[in-house]
C-alpha cells in the first residue's frame, strides 16, 4: 500500500466544497449524498466524485434562493431568513426566528456544536421539533 505523503486535508476540503458549489449554484445539478466514501484521492493528486445515485436540479429560482439564504446565515440575518423562508414556503407552527434559523443553519451550512448545541442528529430535530413544528418544509 502507497502512503500519501503530500496529503494536504484543507486542499481536499477547499476543493470538494468548490466542487459542490459550482454543482449547485452554476450547473443546477447536485450529489445529494456527498460524504467520505463517495470520494477517492487518486494517485496523481486529484480528487475523484463517485456514486451520482442521489442527484437533484434545482431550478435557476432554487439557486439564486440558495444564493440569499448563504448570505443571510454568513450575515447572521433572521429578519432575511425570515423573508427568505416565507418567500419558498417554509411555515413552522409558531414561525420563531430562532428555530428557523438552527434549522437552515443545520440543513444548509453547518452541523457543530454550536448550531446542535452538542446534540446528535435525532435530538437536535426532536428539541428543534418541540420548541416549534414545522408544518411545510423546503421542497
Amino acid at each position: 500500500a502507497r502512503l500519501l505523503t503530500d496529503f494536504n486535508p484543507a486542499r481536499v476540503m477547499s476543493t470538494l466544497c468548490k466542487v459542490h458549489g459550482h454543482e449547485l449554484l452554476k450547473d443546477g445539478l447536485f450529489n445529494g449524498d456527498p460524504h467520505a466514501g463517495n470520494f477517492l484521492l487518486l494517485k496523481d493528486g486529484r480528487i475523484g466524485c463517485i456514486d451520482y445515485g442521489q442527484v437533484k436540479k434545482l431550478t435557476t429560482e432554487e439557486r439564486h434562493w440558495l444564493c440569499k439564504v448563504y448570505l443571510a446565515l454568513r450575515d447572521d440575518d433572521a429578519d432575511r431568513l425570515r423573508a427568505l423562508a416565507q418567500e419558498i414556503g417554509m411555515r413552522t407552527r409558531y414561525n420563531l426566528d430562532y428555530t428557523r434559523q438552527k434549522m437552515l443553519t443545520f440543513a444548509l451550512d453547518r452541523d457543530g456544536r454550536d448550531v446542535t448545541d452538542g446534540l446528535n442528529f435525532q435530538q437536535f430535530l426532536d428539541k428543534m421539533f418541540a420548541a416549534d413544528p414545522w408544518d411545510e418544509v423546503v421542497p
